[in-house]
């Protein structure tokens, strides 16, 4: 895991300020490289290398060159299948040198050209410079795992692993996207490839940018995400995903370096861990668990657990209002879109306490969102009933639901059947329809945030409804909220995290399935929990209710921490307090309202210290201030 920031020029620059273009740049991610730095100049562009050190340490110094030094590659992430490559790069003549995954790159550009990606297992952010056709790729893998930003102007192409190494070229002037901002505060992210900076953009998830010395690019996929239709295939072969998991597993614990799991006491986490130990590293594993004053002890208590019965060591830390606010600004610097997920301090924390132990740690995003494991996915008895009163035409029903439940809500029950995106959008979104037009109108904003979930669904309507949901959050809500988080957390420590749900093979398998095997009987992620029990995991695991990654900001904010929300969100210099000041005052009008509305304040809480940390103060390196100090309360 590494980090790398760029420029490539139409305007010819001195050495002096080129090298302070990329200082400052490299030194708003230096966490993510403390080993070694590496630097590549052409002529037509210039990019600084920062590494994390975790295959052959000696040698795997980046820019790695092929054999003429005509292509040169950085990497950002993991090759897990690099073995094999080397293999096939050795039979086709090719001399590799190290051991570093990162070498096979440029040799595999020789040899393949441009389409080499297609080959790779892994996540990556690559950059790929080949000096005899004077042009450049920048390469993201095909789920979106590693992070990469670019930004145009009318002299540069601006590229770097996080968006404040874009913000910190300084070589333009960034303000905050409206309609983006309105997206983040509904959603907790901006969907790709936008980000809360106008005209700061990703790069796409499965896909290239290619740029000649003149600036001229193109912006190209190379992975296009499987669909299929419903009901394609049969019922899911539970020793074909146990053994496409723990080849997964198996090649994300390689590593020279000490490696640990994230250990939740969920159903994800644990079946990682449970696979783990079959693993020649098992006795060296470490795992790691939060948990928060006044929050149930049940998922730290199954932590501790299953660690103990497969032998692991464990490390729990305890966590309170006052860490969560004495951390707030430096949580929010390296969030970098920012990320405004509940989950985001816990994350920090055990990336931070497993730093002192583990280089490398593995974690269980996207089996919720593969395997259906969120409550969004299936109707309660109560709306399943009131969902089938009005797909049945019963007038007298009819009267007596609209007693129990809101015309906005039997609007989108009786739409379920046909489509299930209203009820999808409801349960996942933090405002409600008269929320988004009171913000609109003060951001002067016309289109809908909404308008991303919508269009995934027409992307997905080849599959059933449930896999149109999966896919939906898979490219959403995972790539934009959840894997930003895990890169964030785990680089601010200098550490690599990496997600073996994410194989692509496992992806492409679980998308082969039938909705109805993965949601069975009201029991949400059926196909896991079957595997659980096939590899022994304990019935409290399997059996016991989601809770999801512990946090605790919904009581923080109704208790100890609402003085200080409420002076942030109306400090007159905020973002919020200059432009949103008549909805923020109503939504802190009671301790009920807050608490009622705490989803869309806390990102608002995040925006605003965002805000002042990176487009006002150009915050570059790590803040080392309270929130007291930022905005001066």
């Amino acid at each position: 895991m590494c980090g790398f920031v760029g420029i490539a020029s139409s305007k010819k620059l001195s050495s002096l300020e080129q090298e302070g273009i990329l200082n400052r740049m490299s030194t708003a991610i230096k966490h993510r490289g403390p080993n070694s730095s590496g630097y590549i100049d052409t002529g037509f562009i210039s990019a600084k290398f920062l590494r994390l050190s975790i295959q052959d340490l000696k040698n795997g110094n980046q820019p790695i060159h092929n054999e003429t030094g005509s292509v040169s590659a950085f990497l950002n992430g993991e090759i897990y299948n690099h073995l094999d490559l080397r293999k096939e790069l050795a039979s086709l003549g090719h001399d590799l040198k190290s051991q570093s995954d990162a070498e096979v790159l440029p040799h595999l550009y020789e040899e393949f050209g441009i389409d080499f990606l297609s080959k790779l297992n892994g996540m990556f952010s690559i950059l790929i410079v080949d000096r005899e056709n004077k042009r450049s790729y920048l390469c993201r893998d095909p789920m979106g795992i590693k992070p990469l930003y670019y930004h145009i102007t009318d002299d540069f192409f601006i590229f770097g692993s996080e968006l404040k190494a874009i913000l910190a070229s300084e070589l333009f002037n960034p303000t905050i996207d409206p309609e983006s901002a309105i997206e983040f505060i509904n959603s907790f992210y901006c969907s790709d490839p936008k980000t809360v900076v106008k005209d700061v953009l990703k790069v796409p998830a499965g896909t290239y940018i290619e740029i000649t010395q003149t600036l001229e690019h193109s912006i190209n996929p190379f992975y296009s995400f499987p669909h299929y239709k419903e009901g394609s295939t049969v019922a899911p072969n539970l020793e074909e995903l146990e053994n496409l998991l723990s080849d997964a597993v198996d090649l994300q614990l390689a590593a020279d370096v000490p490696v640990g799991v994230s250990l939740s006491g969920g159903l994800d986490s644990s079946l990682l861990a449970k696979l783990a130990t079959r693993s020649k590293r098992a006795s060296e594993i470490s795992t790691f668990t939060i948990h928060f004053e006044g929050t149930p002890d049940e998922e730290a208590n199954n932590a501790r657990d299953l660690a103990t019965a497969l032998g692991l060591s464990h490390n729990i830390f305890f966590a309170t209002a006052s860490h969560f606010l004495e951390n707030a600004a430096y949580m929010t610097w390296i969030s970098d879109e920012p990320i405004a997920d509940p989950a985001f301090f816990a994350a920090q924390i055990v990336a931070e306490i497993a730093s002192e132990e583990v280089t490398v740690i593995l974690s269980g995003a996207g089996a919720d969102e593969l395997f259906a494991g969120y409550g969004h996915y299936k109707l309660s008895r109560r709306n399943a009933l009131a969902e089938w009163v009005l797909r049945s035409d019963i007038p007298l029903s009819k009267r007596l639901l609209s007693s129990a439940f809101t015309d906005d809500t039997l609007r989108d029950l009786a739409d379920y059947s046909s489509s299930r995106l209203p009820w999808h959008l409801r349960c996942t979104s933090n405002l409600t329809s008269n929320d988004y037009r009171q913000l609109a109108s003060a951001l002067g904003v016309v289109s809908s945030p909404f308008s991303v979930f919508e269009k995934a669904y027409m992307e997905a309507t080849m599959v059933g409804p449930l896999n149109q949901q999966l896919y939906c959050d898979t490219t959403r809500y995972l790539r934009s909220q959840l894997l930003p988080l895990t890169d964030r957390t785990t680089m601010a420590a200098s550490i690599e995290g990496r997600v073996p749900f994410l194989d692509h093979r496992i992806v492409d398998y679980a998308f082969k399935i039938d909705g109805r095997y993965k949601v069975e009987g009201g029991c949400t992620k059926k196909i896991l929990k079957d595997l659980a029990r096939k590899i022994g995991l304990p019935r409290t695991i399997i059996e016991r209710r989601k809770l999801g990654f512990p946090n605790a900001v919904q009581e923080w904010f109704g208790g100890t921490a609402s003085k200080t929300l409420v002076s942030v969100l109306l400090h007159p210099s905020s973002y919020s307090g200059e432009h949103l000041r008549p909805w923020v005052m109503e939504k802190l009008r009671t301790k009920k309202s807050i608490q009622h509305n705490w989803k869309s304040l806390y990102a608002l809480f995040i925006l605003n210290i965002w805000h002042e940390l990176l487009i006002k103060r150009k915050q570059w390196t790590k803040p080392n201030f309270s929130l007291n100090n930022l905005f001066d309360i």
